[in-house]
């Protein structure tokens, strides 16, 4: 195989791997803490809400 593109290739995957499992071991974490924290307190789970609306803009005149 060229060594130019397992160079390439190899940087980006070598960077990119660690963030990605450092980043999936955290979300995991936060999601075990987050449940045990509302199963302490007897809080339910929060049910996924729709975002309000946007408030309507104002149209800027010139005076």
């Amino acid at each position: 195989m060229n060594p130019l593109l397992l160079i390439l290739l190899g940087g980006p995957v070598a960077i990119g791997t660690p963030v990605l499992v450092a980043r999936a071991l955290v979300e995991g974490h936060a999601d075990r803490t987050a449940a045990a924290i509302r199963q302490a307190h007897a809080e339910p789970t929060p049910a996924l809400a729709p975002r309000p609306a946007p408030a309507a803009r104002k149209e800027l005149t010139a005076r």
